[in-house]
């Protein structure tokens, strides 16, 4: 490789950049501060894991650049001798405390850069194993998708003594740039000056190495591909990323450059290598949304078992079991039962659409809603209404709610509405009765409206609320529990007091499902009416 290639002559300052693999890049010192680093927003990006984040940066004071450390771990060196703050003059080497890492040469001007390129002749054909040492330096030391896939092009430009890499990733909507770089600088994602027609020839042919042959459009045309020039015709070369086509890597050379023999191997090591790069990322982001999911359910479960009743109440003529037993998904199911007055209680189930902390959230604001509610003044059909406005309004109907509602009397009388919830379960001497689930949910319909329902328990009835999750439960096989089982279960044990009502349906609901996981939460309520 011409060690000048590139290097050309003009007003500085300017820094010669050696990397490790022995490439040479003429770096224009600005703006100024100029800082030095390996993170990629510096002006001059040193991909070394070495490299501090921030290393070192150059400064202009009285007309003279100015090198500094900021406060690097393994130091800033100007000639060999480690310093903090350093006038450069022109030939000084700054390095970086390694010798296999990169040097920069400063020159104030570009006539002096030949000759600094000519002084750091790298050693040819080591060029090739230093560029696979620095690389796989970064594949073992670096956290950053990025920071790999851009190491990955800059060996492909140590070894092809090419201007700039592209690394193009295969998206849903086509090829699209990952990474583009320059040697020690990233470049703007111009996917839209890609030949993409001839780009997804290669991933559809499945080729490894691919030669284009396209017409010059300038000394210094900006095609993102690897561009050979034989004659009078420009040729570009490119590498798909893997067999699957995840993508390519694509590189583009020097006007008049060719491709150095030997290298379509190299290229294609680094393709493969960039290839593993993009599949880890893929698992490690499944990996991440996973744990994203599970702190995420960890949240919601807390938030869910905040609204329920650590122990129901009871009084001399009330008695109540319940649970709600959360999916693995958890749901935004909850329930509650207070005394409003010594003579009346407030029971509340609801059912929220959606899983996790969305529905949990809209769980905690209904209750939030409906238990002060009791101590209203106010017709449950027109609060239901009110709710049910408040709900839409928020969340645009989106989300909404089954809700059963109701207040019962020291007497036996309850007054009751459902917005859309599984009927209500009566147990009575002569048998089961359905109460009606009328109406739609809240938050689904602006014009739904409610209406309020009365009934009188007699000492002795039992009263069961529970979620869909209840009938909707399945086993190994996919058969659903449903209400005609549940109705069942209550019939056989229909003496049973409230927290043995409770119990008893519990137990068959596991005797069913026989351990088969459920996709929604298993919310009951039993509630017994026992006056003096």
């Amino acid at each position: 490789m011409n060690s000048s290639m590139g290097l050309g002559v003009g007003a500085g300052p300017w820094l010669l950049v050696t990397s490790p693999s022995g490439q040479h890049t003429r770096v224009r010192i600005e703006p100024i501060p100029f800082h030095i680093g390996r993170l990629a927003d510096n002006h001059l990006v040193l991909r070394d894991n070495r490299i501090s984040r921030r290393h070192a940066r150059i400064v202009l004071e009285n007309g003279l650049y100015v090198v500094e450390d900021l406060g690097s771990r393994h130091g800033v060196f100007v000639n060999g001798l480690r310093i903090q703050r350093h006038p450069l003059q022109p030939g000084d080497r700054i390095s970086f405390g390694f010798s296999d890492c990169y040097e920069l040469a400063f020159a104030p001007a570009g006539p002096g850069l030949l000759a600094l390129a000519a002084q750091a002749e790298p050693g040819g054909h080591l060029a090739g194993l230093r560029a696979t040492l620095e690389l796989a330096r970064a594949l073992q030391a670096s956290l950053s998708t990025d920071e790999v896939l851009a190491a990955v092009i800059e060996a492909a430009l140590a070894v092809t003594g090419c201007r700039r890499g592209y690394l193009l990733q295969r998206t849903d909507q086509g090829l699209q740039v990952r990474v583009a770089r320059e040697a020690n600088r990233p470049l703007p994602v111009t996917e839209g000056k890609l030949p993409l027609e001839q780009l997804e020839k290669v991933l559809l042919e499945r080729r490894q190495l691919l030669t284009i042959e396209r017409e010059a459009v300038g000394g210094a045309v900006a095609i993102p591909l690897v561009r050979i020039r034989t004659g009078q015709t420009g040729q570009t070369t490119g590498i798909s990323a893997a067999e699957d086509t995840a993508g390519l890597l694509y590189m583009e050379a020097a006007e008049g450059q060719e491709l150095p023999a030997g290298s379509g191997e190299l290229l294609t090591t680094l393709a493969l290598e960039a290839s593993t790069v993009l599949e880890n990322a893929r698992l490690l982001e499944e990996q991440w949304a996973r744990q994203r999911m599970e702190e995420e359910l960890k949240i919601a479960r807390r938030i869910q078992e905040s609204l329920l009743p650590r122990r129901l109440p009871a009084s001399r003529w009330l008695r109540l079991a319940g649970s709600s037993l959360p999916s693995r998904e958890v749901g935004g199911d909850f329930y509650d039962a207070r005394p409003v007055t010594p003579e009346r209680w407030a029971l509340i189930m609801a059912d929220v659409s959606g899983k996790g902390v969305g529905a949990a959230l809209l769980a905690a604001l209904l209750q939030g809603m409906f238990l002060p509610a009791a101590y209203l003044p106010l017709p449950m059909e027109e609060m239901m209404a009110r709710v049910n406005g408040f709900l839409l309004e928020r969340t645009g109907g989106e989300q909404y709610a089954t809700v059963y509602y109701g207040l019962l009397d020291a007497d036996g009388r309850l007054r009751m509405v459902s917005a859309g919830h599984p009927p209500a379960l009566w147990l009575r001497r002569d048998g089961v009765r359905r109460l009606p689930a009328a109406s739609l949910p809240l938050g689904l319909l602006e014009e739904a409206r409610y209406k309020a329902e009365e009934i009188r328990l007699e000492p002795g009835d039992r009263l069961v609320l529970y979620t869909d999750g209840v009938t909707d439960a399945r086993n190994a096989s996919g058969e659903f529990f449903g209400l005609a089982r549940l109705e069942q279960t209550l019939r056989r044990h229909a003496e049973a007091d409230a927290a043995a009502l409770h119990q008893a349906l519990l137990e068959a609901l596991s005797a069913f499902a026989e351990g088969a996981e459920q996709s929604d939460d298993i919310t009951l309520l039993t509630l017994a009416y026992q006056p003096a």
